[in-house]
């Protein structure tokens, strides 16, 4: 697992990119190059945030992830005394709840079952991978040989940690990747399980690929995660519990938030609630 001192690489990329945002903001609103940090303001603070959402025009969610490291930087500043008030004290920001959505079994079937040229077919393979794993595109790029390991069920598991938190993240082998494993075998660089491109590419490739399949809607990479925990895991039966602990969450919560069950799920579970009642004697209508 690759990291940058004790964060991961990807919070050293998400620091660059806020850093870049907040120097062209200062280009932009002051027409210098820096700024004293006894000129960060509020003003300072709400005008930076005004200029993310109008000339890059960022999400909210996007905007959130680039201000917490100006605000975690001030905090540093006033624990070193450099600065003697929080220009953060009267701001709130905080992530809003996305759907990212995900596939029902209609939907991956016709994936599966789709014709598709070389390029496109290992995209469609990676994607079906994480789909019936749970795992992430870093995740996944990270697998090694030895992730793959005989658990004690005698079944092979992947046993890896989250990229993401370090939290472990240890998931049975299905047919499905099963097979993906096999089919790529040896055609990776060095020690790893899968040959997986950058991220750009298969998120982009897995557009071409629903639209192949005939998907008309639109389709992202994180989706596959979601339809391991949705359509893949919850609604046959997996109990929230375990699929947390497969999906490498450090509580339940997360999980939920992940997890949005199906009407498929409620139906069949009201219609198992419906004749539990019909053997009790008491709920029985004259």
């Amino acid at each position: 697992m690759k990291k940058a001192g004790l964060r991961a690489y990807s919070t050293l990329y998400k620091y660059k990119d806020a850093y870049a945002h907040l120097e062209a903001f200062i280009k932009k609103r002051f027409n210098r190059t820096d700024v004293a940090l006894i000129e960060l303001t509020p003003a300072f603070i709400t005008d930076f945030e005004l200029y993310l959402a109008t000339v890059p025009k960022l999400a909210h969610n996007t905007i959130w992830i680039y201000m917490m490291p100006l605000k975690k930087m001030i905090t540093i500043a006033i624990k070193n005394r450099w600065l003697t008030y929080n220009p953060f004290s009267d701001y709130e920001i905080s992530a809003q709840e996305t759907d990212v959505g995900y596939l029902d079994r209609e939907e991956i079937k016709a994936i599966l079952d789709v014709k598709l040229k070389k390029r496109l077919e290992v995209v469609r393979d990676l994607f079906l991978f994480c789909v019936f794993t749970g795992l992430s595109f870093r995740d996944m790029k990270n697998l090694t040989c030895n992730n793959v390991q005989m658990f004690f069920d005698g079944n092979p598991w992947i046993i890896t940690r989250r990229q993401k938190t370090s939290i472990s993240s240890n998931v049975p082998l299905m047919d499905i990747p099963k097979k993906i494993i096999e089919k790529y075998k040896g055609l990776a660089e060095g020690d790893k399980l899968l040959p997986v491109p950058c991220y750009v590419t298969l998120n982009r490739g897995i557009k071409e690929v629903a639209l192949a399949a005939g998907i008309n809607r639109n389709i992202s990479w994180h989706m596959s995660r979601h339809t391991y925990a949705t359509e893949i895991c919850l609604t046959n039966g997996v109990p929230i519990e375990s699929l947390s602990k497969t999906m490498g969450h450090r509580n339940i919560r997360t999980t939920q938030r992940y997890a949005k069950v199906t009407n498929e799920k409620v139906s069949r579970d009201m219609g198992n609630l419906a004749n539990v009642l019909q053997d009790i004697k008491q709920f029985n209508y004259p």
